[in-house]
């Protein structure tokens, strides 16, 4: 039977994405990506920026800032350097599609010629609509060890809770976020700061991933979700929340560093 190699469909990201699929691509289980646009308005971006902002506090703020503005140009004109699905698709010589929204005819059409049961990474931040994830095999990679910390940024409620452990988990998609069957799960120690748990959790996916695709079945684990527990779900964190993980000496980092870090260990 040949391998059922996996599709990411997922919005532009130009630090932790990009490395991940080209993990996966380095093993050869990626068949193709999907660029997927949604149209958002000049306020929209301005306040999810200022969300940002909130969240991040000023100084980590301006490092993302920076690292996103120098990642941009390294990805423009270095050969080797890769910060976009772009250039991973281009690296690896992997189809890459472009769409607006969920309603576009050509994510109908790659969906109906291309991809049919193949297993689908969703990296996307909006609920994605039942006629997906009812009759395709849609999986999402969530960074905690669900039902817990199910929701918004799971990894700062993990290190605000002095947890010693960061997880991953691969589950099917269904109409609820952060809900359904769960396919595999892992954990590892607390790597640090905020960006150095997000590089290693992504690192981990691509292991989780590989493993699942080259099973050739995705058999379920016997831990399936049927629905989040509301006590389970974290949602933004606010200005005191940042102000009080800042106070136990938690630190976000800087995505770039974090993620030269892990690449040097590959």
């Amino acid at each position: 039977m040949p391998l059922r190699k996996i599709w990411i469909l997922a919005e532009p990201e130009c630090f932790f994405l990009p490395f991940l699929v080209d993990l996966l691509a380095k093993r050869q289980v990626v068949a193709g990506i999907i660029e997927i646009h949604f149209k958002r308005t000049f306020m929209s971006r301005l306040r999810s920026l200022f969300r940002m902002l909130e969240f991040l506090g000023l100084g980590a703020f301006s490092s993302v800032i920076i690292d996103y503005l120098w990642v941009r140009i390294k990805d423009i004109s270095c050969a080797e350097d890769v910060y976009s699905l772009r250039k991973v698709a281009r690296k690896h010589g992997l189809a890459l599609h472009r769409c607006l929204g969920f309603n576009d005819q050509i994510l109908e059409g790659i969906f109906r010629d291309q991809i049919n049961d193949a297993p689908v990474l969703v990296q996307v931040k909006r609920l994605v609509p039942a006629f997906l994830t009812d009759n395709y095999l849609l999986i999402n990679k969530h960074c905690s060890i669900l039902p817990r910390y199910a929701g918004l940024y799971p990894i700062f409620w993990t290190m605000l809770a002095k947890e010693a452990e960061q997880g991953v988990t691969i589950h099917r998609m269904d109409r609820a976020y952060d809900n359904g069957p769960i396919l595999a799960q892992a954990k590892i120690h607390d790597q640090g700061t905020f960006f150095d748990n997000y590089a290693m959790l992504y690192e981990l996916t691509a292991d989780l991933l590989t493993t699942l695709v080259r099973q050739n079945g995705y058999s379920l684990s016997p831990l399936g979700l049927n629905a989040v527990m509301p006590e389970h779900y974290v949602g933004m964190p606010t200005v005191a929340d940042r102000k009080m993980f800042k106070s136990k000496g938690l630190r976000f980092g800087s995505p770039l560093l974090s993620l030269k870090s892990r690449k040097q260990k590959q």
